[in-house]
């Protein structure tokens, strides 16, 4: 296929057009995969959807992360060279969670340290945004490498509160499973899933009825946090 009839594909798609020539995206935006898009056609438009998703990602990520973790869905429009600039250009932004992660260890060395502080520090960690770049460039080796960075230093704060009791450290024991929780969904390999499964039978192996009631605290604690 010619380069004219790329840009004929480009331009007879609503939302690829917009993506690609007006650097342009919305959260309800969608592109579908067509037999129209062989490999030649992705190489040729991969650049260009690199080009927009930065201009996007410029524009956006201060106060629309939706639009961006939008445009990061089409990542099918970008070929393996492209997955891994793509991936490189985001890797501050996963640095960031990071470091919030180093001000979670600190903050849960404290033995009855208060759990808002420490759900927030879960919340920038565990974005929405976050877990989107893991699950949509998880091939690619920077983000591969990020994903295992975090995941080390958070199972090592799980190793931190393992000692923690449902029934004695209820509010702590809230944090301790949601960091369990979330790490499950990234779904580790070797070591670090043989960590997390200690972790998950840590945490189910503790009394039932002193779960049932860290649950009823967490749901309060969350409240809290979420429409204060």
């Amino acid at each position: 296929m010619s380069v004219a009839e790329f840009e004929q594909i480009v331009a007879k798609d609503k939302y690829l057009n917009l993506l690609i020539n007006e650097h342009k995206f919305g959260v309800m935006a969608n592109i579908k995969k067509t037999s129209q898009m062989t490999d030649e056609f992705i190489d040729w438009i991969s650049p260009k959807y690199y080009d927009a998703f930065k201009a996007i990602y410029d524009k956006c990520i201060a106060d629309k992360k939706g639009v961006v973790s939008t445009v990061l869905r089409m990542i099918f429009l970008a070929n393996s060279e492209t997955k891994e600039m793509i991936g490189e250009f985001l890797c501050p932004k996963l640095d960031e969670s990071i470091a919030e992660a180093h001000k979670l260890e600190k903050h849960v060395r404290q033995k009855k340290f208060k759990p808002e502080p420490a759900i927030e520090y879960l919340g920038r960690i565990f974005s929405p945004f976050n877990k989107g770049i893991f699950k949509h460039l998880e091939k690619t080796p920077a983000i591969d490498a990020k994903k295992k960075e975090l995941t080390d230093f958070m199972l090592g704060i799980s190793d931190q509160m393992k000692d923690l009791k449902a029934n004695r450290d209820a509010e702590q024991f809230i944090v301790y499973s949601m960091i369990v929780t979330n790490l499950e969904e990234f779904k580790p390999q070797g070591e670090q899933q043989n960590r997390l499964v200690q972790h998950e039978q840590n945490e189910t192996n503790k009394n039932v009825w002193a779960i049932i009631v860290t649950i009823v605290i967490f749901l309060i604690l969350m409240s809290r946090f979420l429409f204060r």
